[in-house]
């Protein structure tokens, strides 16, 4: 609890008093001629708090309003509503359907035994004829062959206006390739040459009718031409994904490359990253001094502000072994150990065999162990050391080595003291 409390002989008080100090205190008096015990149960309750109070708020007519006044306090508060001044509701405040004489100034209250607390906000209830002026539609509409064409058509209107769509002359209905949203929006797959054209929206309610239109324009569909294949690569050289790609070309045409998904920064990574830029419509990537974090599935993106096209290939990266981990030390006798571990990460060449190295306090530098059998073969996890001295504290780490060369060594094992020399007196 964050409350004080203060112990002033038969007088406990708390101050700030929190909603977990509520339960049972119990006081006990004793003196020389015995002692008793008294137990009160203390309520903690607070005036209403808001959660959520109501503000300022527009809707259409005829549609469906739910306005949130919540509150917080013990007991519980109970909500009320005042609409112009008069009682209006209790509890929870919906419309299913507003009205234009729902409008007016709203009170929401809430109390208990503690106190009350007050929010006030308007309703204003519109009825507006249908109008392109606040969402204007778009004169002209650019979709890719076989790709998808959406048409927004978003008037503002109260009540919710009735939508309809023409092609020129042609009045458009659901079908297999064309749908009609919910929002008014006209939607086209499959997109062909056909269907370039004017498209007009008409609008209308009780209130008044309203029509405007987009041209459809139809472009070529962007598509890879050379795709990059799959790449392996040694540690420190270089690999070209290869990129071509075709579009429309009253458009403009970017490449973006990802890397298992996320984007390559070339700009940022320019050390190992390299974009050409001979070619028009060559959108290869030339990644320099490879390192084993740049293996990975590459994507090339071919992208216009129509639409996109993507192809992807993985580059596999070989290098010389991860480092072992889990390094244990186990038997530990006068001049011997047993050492286990786990495999490190191969990095796509088999690991030949293990070096093991320690260091005691005697010098901070690592050195080469003997190993029984000398030569720690690669498919083993687990190695005996050798030749070493009695009572003498040491750490141990192990590397892997492959064909590529010998990788980062393992985290140092605990530190362990070999057993002291056994020694035998003759008579």
């Amino acid at each position: 609890s964050s409350a004080d409390i203060s112990m002033s002989g038969a007088v406990l008080k708390i101050f700030n008093i929190q909603f977990e100090d509520e339960g049972i205190y119990e006081c006990e008096a004793e003196n020389y001629r015995g002692k008793d015990k008294h137990s009160a149960k203390v309520y903690v309750q607070a005036h209403p708090e808001w959660v959520e109070h109501i503000n300022d708020t527009e809707r259409d007519i005829g549609s469906e309003f739910h306005w949130p006044c919540i509150a917080t306090g013990k007991p519980i508060p109970t909500i009320r509503w005042l609409r112009n001044g008069l009682p209006y509701w209790k509890g929870e405040l919906r419309f299913s359907s507003l009205k234009l004489e729902d409008s007016g100034m709203y009170q929401c209250v809430a109390e208990n035994i503690h106190g009350m607390i007050y929010s006030n906000a308007e309703l204003k209830v519109i009825v507006l004829p249908p109008t392109f002026e606040f969402y204007p539609m778009k004169k002209e509409v650019l979709a890719a062959k076989g790709g998808q064409a959406i048409i927004e058509c978003k008037p503002r209107a109260a009540p919710k206006p009735k939508i309809t769509w023409s092609k020129g002359t042609e009045i458009l209905r659901n079908s297999t390739r064309i749908h009609i949203w919910y929002d008014g929006s006209l939607e086209i797959i499959n997109v062909t040459a056909v269907d370039a054209g004017n498209y007009t929206c008409f609008v209308e309610n009780n209130k008044g009718k309203a029509n405007s239109s987009s041209a459809l324009i139809i472009t070529a569909a962007t598509r890879i031409t050379l795709a990059p294949t799959n790449i392996d690569v040694t540690v420190g050289l270089n690999a070209t994904m290869q990129c071509l790609a075709s579009h429309d070309p009253s458009l403009d045409l970017i490449f973006i490359w990802l890397l298992n998904g996320y984007p390559v920064n070339v700009d940022k990574e320019s050390d190992y990253y390299e974009r050409s830029i001979m070619i028009k419509d060559n959108g290869e990537l030339i990644v320099k001094n490879a390192q084993l974090r740049h293996a990975g599935r590459y994507t090339c993106v071919a992208q216009t502000i129509v639409d996109n096209a993507t192809a992807s290939a993985d580059l596999v990266v070989r290098g010389p072994p991860g480092p072992p981990g889990g390094l244990k030390v186990e038997d530990i006798k006068n001049t011997s150990v047993i050492l286990t571990w786990s495999r490190g990460i191969e990095n796509h060449s088999p690991i030949s065999n293990y070096t093991i190295q320690s260091r005691t306090f005697l010098s901070e530098y690592w050195k080469d162990m003997k190993t029984d059998p000398s030569i720690v073969d690669g498919n083993v996890e687990t190695a005996k050391v050798i030749d070493l001295i009695p009572w003498m504290e040491y750490e141990f780490r192990i590397m892997a080595t492959n064909i590529l060369g010998t990788g980062d060594p393992s985290i140092p094992s605990q530190k362990i003291r070999t057993e002291g020399s056994r020694i035998s007196f003759s008579t």
